[in-house]
């Protein structure tokens, strides 16, 4: 399927993969709805820099803007999985489905060096203890999980591509 393609998985009304679009705005729901924008962005800006040993992410606010003024097909999405109420509830309440793009918006427009992203690599490498610092930023259970679905579904149109062929 095309990385942006106005299609969910039926007839669970879910997206087919967590790595491109539809999925990572759905993915985007499940993490601090409750909190405001900004503490939501902090908090994922901040496990951002433990992944990268203390290197903390830029964000291109020009990005963020580009994202929200041409991000028709991504609310196209949105409104398809709302429609399917597919979408998490927190203390009985559904989540902003407005919050949940500008919290895609805003993590689409993060940003780091190839530095910071080579210790990413090696802390998830490593079972998600950063070699740099030591911390257990994930336990190696999610850890296992998160490479498999990027292994899989993490390349776009490519997804699974090099699994298949290899």
């Amino acid at each position: 399927r095309n990385f942006n393609e106005t299609v969910l998985k039926q007839p669970e009304g879910i997206p087919h993969n967590p790595c491109i679009n539809a999925g990572a705005i759905m993915t985007a729901s499940f993490v601090r709805m409750q909190d405001q924008a900004w503490d939501r962005v902090d908090y994922v800006m901040e496990v951002w820099r433990r992944l990268a040993g203390g290197h903390r992410p830029g964000f291109q606010y020009s990005t963020y803007l580009g994202e929200r003024s041409t991000g028709a097909r991504n609310q196209c999405l949105t409104y398809m999985m709302e429609e399917q109420q597919v979408f998490p509830s927190f203390d009985g309440r559904k989540v902003e489905i407005q919050q949940v793009l500008e919290a895609y918006f805003a993590w689409c427009s993060l940003e780091m060096t190839c530095e910071a992203m080579s210790v990413v690599a090696a802390t998830l490498a490593n079972g998600g203890v950063n070699p740099l610092t030591s911390e257990i930023v994930f336990r190696p259970e999610t850890v296992a999980k998160c490479l498999s679905i990027m292994f899989s579904c993490g390349m776009y149109d490519y997804s699974g591509e090099y699994a298949y062929t290899v």
